[in-house]
C-alpha cells in the first residue's frame, strides 16, 4: 500500500465498524406492544422551549430547500416535463 494509503481505508472501515456497533444496539420490539401513533392538536406556546429556540438557522435551511425545489420545477418545466 503507498505512503499514506492505509488513512483512505481508515475512513470508510470506521463507518461500517460505527453501523455494526449502532445496529446490534437495536432492541426487539416486546410481545405483545403495540406501534401507535397519536397526534394531538396543540399550540406553539405548548411546545418546551420553542421561544429560546434559534429559528433562524431553520428558516434560512428552509429558504434554500425551496430555492431548490423551484430551480428543480423550473427545470422540468423548461424540459417539457411539466405543464
Amino acid at each position: 500500500m503507498r505512503h499514506g494509503g492505509w488513512r483512505r481505508a481508515l475512513g470508510p472501515v470506521s463507518a461500517l465498524l460505527l453501523g455494526l456497533v449502532l445496529a446490534s444496539c437495536a432492541q426487539e420490539p416486546k410481545p405483545g406492544a403495540e406501534n401507535i401513533l397519536i397526534l394531538e392538536q396543540s399550540n406553539i406556546a405548548d411546545l418546551p422551549g420553542w421561544q429560546t429556540d434559534g429559528m433562524l438557522g431553520a428558516l434560512s435551511a428552509f429558504q434554500r430547500s425551496c430555492r431548490r425545489i423551484e430551480g428543480g420545477v423550473q427545470e422540468l418545466v423548461q424540459r417539457g416535463g411539466l405543464d
